[in-house]
């Protein structure tokens, strides 16, 4: 219907008579199947309730069906197969595409974690649910309250299937809980733009997600540079650890990839590429990572998620070349998110 109670009127054509009624003496049907180009407004408001009865009660042609099944719904977000098929065939490039994309439309000195946490969010989407990008339109149709709540909903799908991981990278989604109607429209108006990009697609295709570190770059990119520097932090190139991770290739099973200084986990990802261009599992090894900087190691457990490294990853927020290396509470923490998650699942009230 393209009329939502007596506040809004469809007009899609220039002229309003065709809204109105007929003029010249035309007959209703005729005056509003003159087919003429939609107006540049779409909508028109009104308080009329009888403008707004009569606007509801007069058939529509086939321009003006056309026009309001658009208006109806996320028109404007191509099909998952189209998505697909528009798709940079570098994986970098859609990666380095949706980066500027992210960083040109968030407010530069804003809370890095909200666009990362959604970029993560979107990403991670087919992992939650693998009908995700079949239904992106219907995520797109969200309001603002409601795509928060999808997300809260995604993160809790994720925690019961890897409540480690989940726990890891919660600096990147408990932004969630206290978000507030300024921060989820402009959450709904990045998410808009995520689907167009493809980031559905991007992390339901092993193809693509262990191609490019888009949650490692994404950080790169929002995170100063001065700051990085200060601390030491700088992005190894993919390209880099593509040609270390050939060159260090043929584990064996048992065996474990780990880093002192993990970072976002640009090695990981090569790493377990490489394993699968072998014909093994990444979720069938172990993984091990320390990482000092907090919403890098967030990060790192969100890309262990995204690039399917299973649940035997260690990451630990700490020094890794201090004497402690956070190992050890690494350890504890994995088996007391384990044991958080059995005991919900067992509950008797679920």
């Amino acid at each position: 219907m393209p009329i939502s109670g007596v506040t809004r009127v469809y007009r899609p054509h220039d002229e309003e008579a065709h809204l109105l009624g007929p003029q010249d003496g035309e007959s209703l049907a005729h005056a509003v199947c003159r087919a003429k180009p939609p107006a540049a407004d779409g909508w028109r408001g009104t308080e009329n309730p009888v403008e707004a009865g009569r606007a509801a009660a007069m058939p529509l042609c086939a321009a003006c069906r056309r026009w309001a099944d658009r208006a109806a719904g996320a028109w404007w977000l191509p099909s998952a197969h189209a998505r697909r098929a528009f798709l940079p065939e570098d994986p970098q490039e859609q990666s380095r595409r949706v980066c500027d994309l992210v960083a040109a439309f968030w407010p530069s000195g804003a809370a890095v974690e909200v666009p990362l946490g959604t970029v993560a969010t979107v990403a991670l989407l087919p992992l939650a649910d693998s009908q995700a990008p079949a239904l992106a339109r219907a995520i797109a149709e969200l309001p603002p309250g409601g795509l928060i709540a999808l997300m809260r909903a995604t993160w809790a799908e994720l925690w019961v299937r890897h409540p480690y991981l989940t726990e890891c990278a919660g600096l990147l989604y408990r932004w969630l809980g206290t978000a507030s109607d300024e921060t989820a429209q402009q959450v709904t108006e990045l998410t808009h733009l995520l689907l167009r990009a493809g980031v559905v697609e991007h992390g339901a295709d092993p193809g693509r997600y262990l191609k490019a570190d888009l949650l490692g770059r994404l950080l790169q990119q929002l995170t100063a540079r001065g700051e990085k520097g200060r601390r030491g932090a700088f992005h190894t190139p993919d390209f880099v650890c593509d040609f270390m991770s050939e060159v260090l290739s043929g584990l064996s099973e048992g065996e474990s990839t780990g880093e002192l200084a993990a970072g976002s986990g640009a090695m990981w990802r090569a790493a377990a590429a490489q394993l699968r261009w072998e014909g093994k599992d990444p979720a069938e090894f172990p993984w091990v990572g320390v990482e000092i900087d907090p919403l890098a190691a967030a990060t790192l457990a969100a890309n262990s998620l995204l690039w399917r490294l299973g649940d035997d990853v260690l990451i630990a927020c700490a020094d890794g070349l201090s004497r402690d290396s956070g190992l050890g509470r690494a350890h504890e923490h994995r088996a007391q998110a384990t044991a958080r998650r059995d005991a919900f699942v067992e509950s008797p009230s679920q």
